[in-house]
């Protein structure tokens, strides 16, 4: 006899294409170190989670499997190799009303969506035993924050 969580299991896969887990899918993304493709992926993930969760999904524990503990990988978060750091002070000051200087504000505006998104797939996968709808709003939090990204 087949159980119903292999089923739903299953079913998460051929969702995800994890097997039967959206906390690993959301690790996974977390992982990416392309901004553009970390904030594709959040929004794909979200869009699957819910279509799955519309599909009555979301009450079964092999989707997010909440109670398996997850060892953090190395390279957490996914961030772009290398960039330039510079120190503030070596730079110049802009003015908010020249083109250059609202240029540094949206720079400044994308790495705090991008470290938002960053933390709120860290929520989703860190944490086992929570309620689905805490894996679910970490999840919405992300997606919102990818589409600010994106914007």
């Amino acid at each position: 006899m087949t159980s119903i969580a292999s089923v739903d299991s299953k079913l998460c896969a051929q969702r995800i294409g994890v097997p039967g887990n959206w906390r690993l899918a959301a690790l996974d993304a977390l992982r990416e170190r392309d901004p553009g493709a970390k904030a594709e992926a959040v929004q794909a993930l979200h869009a699957l989670v819910q279509d799955g969760i519309s599909n009555g999904m979301s009450n079964h524990i092999s989707c997010w499997d909440a109670q398996r503990e997850i060892d953090a990988p190395a390279d957490l978060p996914g961030r772009p190799a290398r960039p330039v750091l510079v120190e503030p002070r070596q730079l110049e000051r802009r003015s908010m009303s020249t083109p250059q200087g609202r240029v540094v504000l949206l720079h400044a505006l994308a790495h705090i969506e991008f470290n938002a998104i960053n933390l709120a797939l860290d929520a989703v996968w860190r944490f086992p035993g929570m309620p689905d709808a805490f894996y679910a709003d970490w999840l919405t939090v992300a997606a919102e924050e990818a589409f600010h990204f994106s914007l």
